[in-house]
């Protein structure tokens, strides 16, 4: 009776619960549902050394597996956050814990597909920019680049390489255009300057034909000094004129561009809105984006941007145009 007494205690002691193990799970639930996975897998760890069971291996887990997802996506490793975020959604089980974990990793599943598809939308462009950019095609550079901009609007670390590569190339477009341009203007001049010593070269050739007759000598010198005077004239006319226009054309800063579409769209200090320059369009304009950034998870600080529009700004003329 004695040993059976004894052998029914230690059955007792072997099935109950520590105190420690249950307290333990709890505050590691907590920390799960607060979005702190560090503290929760430590807390279920501290668990499973006072017990050993299903429940809790399986929590261990499910929130590390968590974590490292969402570390790579932070890292813009978006390969293996997949592959983390789909271990969960492939684990055993349904408890409500278990469910949260799947709901949350089906979250980084999506956002990690949206920043690929972006990612290789990027990089697509980056490849038809350098082309077009190789062949002198500068305007078709330029607008390929400024849709791919307009197209991927999602601001994350992921892709910031990918947009910081093609900002670059737009300026690449841009100064190709102007360099272009200016090449061309200069070889239309040529002839006419050619022209031009073709003609004073006859003229002197003709003065000193007649040099020999005194009288039309000297008149073609008083008419030579009028038309010299009358030449002076409007070569000033002409400066006058130039100093006028560069006062009339000055442009506009790319601070004045934003100030300028925050008063067209009524946006204040205190607001939300962003109103920030984004990058010159090579036809004069400033292309300014209008967003909303938007926190996807407060503990984390993971967010994505919400555009509100895209806006030009001449910066000659001032005129703001929705893109």
């Amino acid at each position: 009776m004695k040993k059976l007494s004894i052998l029914v205690i230690a059955l007792l002691l072997v099935g109950c619960t520590p105190q420690a193990y249950s307290d333990n799970l709890t505050k590691g639930k907590d920390a799960f549902n607060d979005g702190d996975y560090s503290k929760a897998v430590s807390l279920f760890e501290k668990a499973q050394n006072e017990k050993e069971t299903d429940e809790i291996s399986s929590y261990i887990k499910a929130t590390q597996l968590l974590l490292d997802s969402e570390q790579a996506i932070k890292q813009g490793k978006l390969d293996i956050s997949l592959k983390k975020a789909k271990q969960v959604v492939a684990m055993k089980g349904n408890d409500s814990l278990l469910k949260r974990a799947k709901s949350k990793a089906k979250s980084l599943i999506h956002k990690d597909q949206t920043l690929l598809r972006q990612k290789k939308s990027l990089e697509k462009s980056i490849k038809k920019g350098k082309a077009l950019l190789a062949n002198n095609q500068y305007d078709e550079a330029n607008d390929v680049l400024n849709k791919a901009l307009s197209k991927n609007t999602l601001e994350h670390p992921a892709i910031s390489e990918q947009k910081s590569t093609i900002k670059s190339l737009i300026k690449q477009a841009v100064n190709g255009a102007k360099t272009s341009a200016s090449d061309t203007e200069q070889t239309s001049a040529q002839p006419q300057k050619s022209s031009s010593d073709n003609t004073k070269s006859n003229q002197d050739t003709s003065s000193k034909a007649t040099s020999s007759n005194t009288n039309t000598n000297t008149n073609q010198q008083e008419g030579s000094s009028q038309g010299s005077s009358q030449s002076s004239s409007q070569s000033s006319d002409q400066s006058q004129d130039s100093g006028t226009n560069q006062g009339t054309n000055q442009s506009l800063t790319q601070e004045e561009a934003v100030n300028l579409v925050k008063q067209y769209l009524g946006v204040d200090s205190d607001d939300k809105t962003i109103v920030q320059y984004d990058h010159d369009d090579g036809q004069g304009n400033y292309i300014i984006h209008v967003y909303e950034k938007v926190i996807d998870d407060p503990s984390t600080g993971v967010g994505h941007s919400v555009t509100r529009g895209w806006y030009s700004v001449n910066k000659k003329t001032k005129k703001i145009t929705a893109q």
